[in-house]
C-alpha cells in the first residue's frame, strides 16, 4: 500500500516528491543557485524559497511558461527556455546546480 489515493500520482502533477523538495531547500539555502530541468517548477520554488539566487532552464517552452506562473512570486528566480549545457555556463559560476531531474529522466529512458 503506498497511501496514495487511487488514480494519484506520486507527485500530484509536480515535478519532484517533497522529501526531494527538502533536499533542495537544504542545499540551496542562501546560495547562488541553477537548475538543469525546470519542468513545472515545483523543485524550482523549492530552491527559490532558500537560495539567494535561482537561474533555471527548461527546454519546453510551455512547461518553462508553466513554471514562470508558479515561480512569479520569487523574484529571486530567473527561468530561461534552452538547453542547460548553452545557458547556464555564461550565468555562472553557482554553488549549486540539481541535476536530479536529469538523471531521473535518463534512468527511466535506460530501462523503457
Amino acid at each position: 500500500m503506498s497511501g496514495r489515493a487511487e488514480g494519484t500520482s506520486m507527485t500530484d502533477g509536480g515535478s519532484s516528491i517533497p522529501e526531494v523538495q527538502a533536499l533542495l531547500r537544504v542545499l540551496a539555502s542562501g546560495r547562488t543557485a541553477a537548475e538543469a530541468g525546470t519542468a513545472f517548477g515545483k523543485g524550482a520554488q523549492a530552491i527559490a524559497g532558500t537560495a539567494s539566487s535561482l537561474v533555471t532552464v527548461e527546454l519546453d517552452a510551455e512547461r518553462a511558461a508553466i513554471a514562470r506562473t508558479a515561480l512569479v512570486d520569487h523574484a529571486n528566480v530567473e527561468v530561461i527556455v534552452g538547453d542547460w549545457r548553452e545557458e547556464l555556463s555564461p550565468r555562472g559560476p553557482f554553488a549549486q546546480v540539481p541535476l536530479l531531474s536529469l538523471v531521473a529522466v535518463r534512468f527511466s529512458r535506460e530501462n523503457e
